[in-house]
């Protein structure tokens, strides 16, 4: 037996669902994962414990709750600098 590959699995699922199926299937989905009631005990419980995170969090709440206001291109914005500075101090801990 060949074990299944995981390009075929995408490539079937492709066949399956077209793009802008998967982009609608994708919006549904979305939103019931990372809903507030998700979010923000993350942000309030988890985030402050971790080294590379916590002295952004204030930032980041500010972040989140801009999005949830309808202000998602600024919400994104100002969280671009903060993933790169969160990625930057774990590649310089690695």
């Amino acid at each position: 037996n060949k074990p299944l590959e995981i390009g075929l699995c995408n490539k079937a699922y492709q066949d399956y669902f077209n793009k802008t199926q998967l982009q609608e299937r994708f919006s549904e989905f979305f939103p019931t994962v990372y809903n507030l009631s998700n979010i923000i005990p993350i942000t309030i419980q988890t985030l402050p414990k971790s080294i590379s995170i916590s002295k952004h969090v204030p930032v980041i709440r500010e972040s989140i709750l801009a999005f949830y206001s309808g202000m998602r291109v600024t919400s994104v914005a100002s969280l671009i600098p903060i993933v790169e500075d969160i990625l930057n101090s774990i590649i310089e801990d690695a």
